[in-house]
């Protein structure tokens, strides 16, 4: 079985991954193990079309986050002295 944490890192490091996602994100995360109720998939469906009109470079993998989905891959394990860590909202 999949996990949201394991498909967070691949639609921000994979590029054929997210472009998967993003066309049809329903079926990535079934094929991924990750079943969604109608409301969740209808939900998750609309956010990612509002998203694709108002962040026109969202097919992009986004820059600068190394450090925050090495995080949440569980790569980084010792932060520096005083680094809080990521803050995901």
């Amino acid at each position: 079985m999949g996990s949201i944490r394991s498909t967070f890192v691949r639609v921000n490091s994979d590029p054929t991954y997210r472009a998967r996602f993003l066309k049809d994100p329903i079926s990535t995360l079934e094929k991924e193990g990750i079943k969604l109720t109608t409301k969740e998939g209808e939900d998750l469906t609309k956010l990612v079309r509002t998203l694709e009109k108002h962040l026109t470079k969202l097919g992009e993998l986004p820059r600068g986050y190394d450090a925050l989905i090495d995080e949440v891959e569980g790569k980084r394990s010792v932060r520096e002295s005083g680094d809080p860590g990521p803050l995901i909202i």
